[in-house]
Formats: structure tokens, sequence, C-alpha cells
């Protein structure tokens, strides 16, 4: 094969790879303004006694990672809390493609507490010279999380009395393209699958106890701001997603007996992203310049042997 024609089927062979993966994902998650208000039912005192246990009041933490053959890396930090059940804490993480973000805000008080979540994931580019199922197709992923308490917290209602918990919350989440998994089949036959990348964000809120009226059964209430998406290719070209929510979410707890009555409450607002990268059958594009190079020295020999 002459020079030229061996460079345009190497050009080809480049250009099957397709332009440069530039996908993301995102997502945030808030929760503000949390408060309790009491509804007395009788004549008595209203009261609500949150009981510590000593151990994970609070919690967060925030995760990145990217996987891209033999290159990956994986950071985290977190915060807790074991002595005040609103105490503040933030913590991060990044990589080269991903990062993710937790804090606990607020005065040390229920009233006023503040929790938010991010997370980011972007592509990690192109993984190459895979052939035959060689290799998994790159990603990059990132979480964010705060809870308080760590597990669920009790209280103590006073008799007759209603428990209402509210608060503004948000979430919002989006993703742009994806990856593209390009190899060659055992026959050399090419193969190729679409890969969407993900978010989704989320405020909640959760409380639980024996039933109104005490006996037997049980009450339970929940409320939650979520949001969740993901692109996917339609054939021709990707299609892009995005959503967001926010407004306030409240739950309920009814103490219909003469006694007082213990109770759990939990909050959870969490922010998660995956990303994908691509891969392709062919070397690295250094590999290619070298392999071009010494086609351009061996062409230029041969064009000399035949003058001579």
């Amino acid at each position: 094969m002459r020079a030229p024609k061996l460079y345009a089927v190497v050009a080809a062979a480049l250009l099957a790879c397709g332009p440069a993966v530039a996908g993301n994902a995102t997502a945030t998650a808030t929760l503000d303004s949390l408060a309790v208000t009491l509804v007395p039912l009788g004549a008595g005192p209203a009261s609500i006694t949150f009981l510590p246990s000593g151990y994970g009041e609070n919690y967060g933490a925030a995760t990145a990672s990217y996987n891209k053959g033999g290159e990956s890396d994986y950071q985290s930090g977190w915060f807790q809390s074991d002595t005040s059940p609103w105490e503040p804490g933030s913590a991060a993480a990044a990589t080269l493609y991903s990062g993710a973000s937790a804090a606990l805000g607020g005065s040390g008080q229920l009233d006023g507490l503040t929790a938010a979540t991010g997370a980011h994931a972007a592509s990690s580019g192109t993984l190459y010279g895979c052939v035959d199922f060689s290799c998994s197709i790159p990603t990059s992923n990132a979480n964010g999380s705060v809870q308080t308490p760590w597990t669920s917290m009790a209280f103590v209602l006073s008799p007759n009395t209603v428990a209402v918990f509210t608060a503004q919350a948000s979430a919002a989440a989006a993703a742009n393209e994806g990856g593209v998994y390009r190899t060659l089949n055992w026959d050399g036959t090419p193969f190729t699958s679409y890969y969407g990348n993900a978010a989704n964000a989320s405020a909640y809120m959760y409380v639980y106890g024996p039933a109104p009226g005490g006996g037997n059964g049980s009450q339970s209430a929940n409320d939650s701001r979520y949001a969740y998406v993901n692109s996917y290719w339609d054939g021709s070209a990707w299609v892009n997603a995005a959503d967001a929510v926010s407004g306030p979410i409240g739950v309920s707890f009814s103490n219909l007996t003469g006694a007082d009555m213990q109770g759990t409450f939990y909050i959870a607002v969490n922010s998660w992203a995956y990303a994908y990268g691509d891969t392709v059958p062919v070397p690295e594009p250094g590999t290619w310049a070298l392999m071009l190079a010494g086609l351009g020295v061996v062409g230029r020999i041969a064009v000399r042997r035949r003058r001579s």
C-alpha cells in the first residue's frame, strides 16, 4: 500500500472515534427554615423535648471519584457531632472530574436549621485501545449528604398536643450528553453502546411513633422534594434533561392521650451525579502520531529506492 493511501486509512480510523466527550451531570438540594410548631388540644401546656442519643446526632459527607482505565482517584470528607443535635458542620471532596459538598448550618437550635448538598461529575475523557471488550467505560461520580440526626432522633411530646414540623426545600438536577462504548467484537465487527449521564437530588423529612390515641398501631408521615434526570441517545443525538422543584414540606405528629408520648424525627438532604466517558478501539493519538511518523520515514525510503 502506498503511504498516502495508508495515511487516509489511518485518518479515517481517527475520525471514527467521534468528537471529544464533554458531558456532565449536576445536582443540588437544600432544606432551610426548619421549625416546629406546637398546637395544644387541651388546657395544659404544650411542649416537646428532644432526647440526644450522645452519638451521631448529625452527620454529613462528601465523596468524589473517577475511573479511566488504570487512572483513578477517590476523595472524601465528612463531619459528625455527638453533642448537639444541630451543631453546624461542612465537608467537601474533589477530583479532576468530580466534586461534592455538604453543609449543616444554623444556631445550634432546631428552629432555623439549614442543610445543603451539591454534586458535579464531568466526563473523564476517552479511553483508547479497547478491543474485544477489554476495558470498562470511564466514569466519574460524586455524592453529598447531610443527615440530622444520623439515624433518627427521639423526642417526647406533651399530652393532647400536635407537633407540626415544617421547612422550605429545593432539589435540582441536570444531565447533559453521555458516554459511548466503542469496541470490536471478537470477530472484528464494530460494537457501540450509549450510556446517558444521570443526577438526582432530594430533601426529605420523616416522623414516626405510636398511634395518636395510644394502644396498638403507629403513626408516620414523610414529605420531600425530589428531582431525578438522565440523558439518553435517541439514535442521532443526545437528549439532555433537567428538573427543579422547590417549596414547603411538612409533617405532623399527634399525641391525643393524657400522657407524654415518644416519637422519632429525621431529615436527609442528598445530591448525586454520575457521568460517563468514551472508549474507542484505536490506540491513543500519541501512538498514532508515532506510527504516522514511522510510516512517513518508510514511505520516503521506498520512494528513494524506486528512484535509484
